[in-house]
């Protein structure tokens, strides 16, 4: 979590460095790539997943699920973690979008609603004066 935390921030003050401020998926995807080059990441969790895949070998459990690919390398992880990452951002986006069509419709919805609402307050108002003091169809 922490290393997620630490390339978010490093994302962060890079992007406030530039002139836009902006940065694209494909340029913070590019430096995260760099990023795990640099600093050589081999595909592996480190020393608390090594000691909990023990575990499940001690415990009977296979440590891999069925089906899995035994020989993938760092690379191709890397790749395949980028495209899923890619994908949740896409279905954040869509999910961002349907919001914004919600709420476009919702406000829509409200003006119309006030609309009429404003429409029975006056017709409403033009009974009761007409209650208070009949004319019988008749203008005075």
């Amino acid at each position: 979590m922490s290393f997620l935390l630490k390339s978010f921030c490093d994302e962060k003050e890079e992007s406030g460095r530039s002139g836009s401020g902006k940065t694209t998926v494909e340029e913070a995807d590019r430096r995260r790539a760099e990023r795990h080059r640099a600093e050589g990441w081999d595909g592996q969790q480190g020393e608390a997943h090594a000691g909990a895949a023990q575990r499940d070998r001690a415990e009977g459990r296979p440590g891999r699920r069925a089906g899995a690919e035994e020989d993938v390398t760092p690379k191709e992880h890397l790749s395949k973690h980028d495209r899923e990452i890619a994908a949740i951002r896409k279905l954040l986006l869509e999910g961002m979008k349907m919001v914004r069509q919600y709420q476009d419709e919702n406000r829509k919805f409200h003006r119309d609603v006030r609309t009429a609402v404003a429409e029975l307050k006056d017709s409403h108002k033009k009974l009761v004066q007409t209650l208070i003091k009949p004319t019988n169809g008749h203008k005075r």
